[in-house]
């Protein structure tokens, strides 16, 4: 996986300029195996902000985070303890490439996120924000394209997908009765007759 990323990172730099001599180089593994590679040995999910620690593994940032402050600030799967301080720094190399690979399930998981923060209790401060803190510490308004979604949108959206389960549920059994009758039928169809001797 690694070589993978260094040979397109090394043409990508314009270091290599043969690409018929890289090609079997570039033939990247399935996307299993990357689905694989990428997975939070905590959330057994894909890295979602992923964060490597000082001995090397990588993690979600939320995950590690809640797992340090349960079992202190040792490595989950090698227990070494780590020198950072708990610090849990986005790796963004890794984090563009899962973006890239898996666009669908990142966008899903970000609205899981943003519905599983929706049932902690609701704090007053999560309201529509238009202005955004600039470098010199000055507040802007936002564009129209970035403003801040409201705890009143995902509500809507949680009641739209409680609607789609229940039509989703509803088809199903449909589809099952369906199913159910046409399989009667058949056992009530007489057999062909023989063919008749010419």
């Amino acid at each position: 996986m690694l070589g993978f990323i260094c040979t397109v990172s090394t043409l990508m730099d314009g270091k290599n300029s043969s690409l018929s001599s890289t090609h079997s180089a570039l033939v990247p593994p399935n996307i299993d195996q990357l689905r694989e590679e990428f997975s939070c040995a905590i959330c057994l999910d894909l890295f979602f902000e992923p964060t490597t620690t000082s001995c090397g593994h990588s993690f979600c940032r939320k995950c590690l985070r809640a797992f340090m402050e349960r079992f202190h600030k040792r490595c989950p799967i090698c227990r070494q303890w780590m020198r950072r301080g708990g610090s849990c720094t986005v790796s963004t190399v890794m984090w563009n490439t899962i973006q890239l690979l898996f666009p669908h399930d990142v966008e899903a998981r970000k609205v899981t996120n943003v519905l599983n923060s929706q049932q902690e209790p609701h704090d007053p401060t999560i309201e529509r924000d238009n202005t955004s803190a600039q470098p010199n510490g000055n507040m802007e308004p936002l564009g129209e394209s970035r403003q801040v979604i409201t705890t009143t949108d995902f509500n809507d959206l949680r009641t739209v997908i409680t609607e789609l389960r229940r039509d989703h549920d509803e088809l199903r059994r449909d589809v099952d009765q369906q199913r159910e009758i046409l399989q009667q039928m058949l056992v009530r169809i007489p057999p062909p007759p023989p063919p008749s001797p010419s």
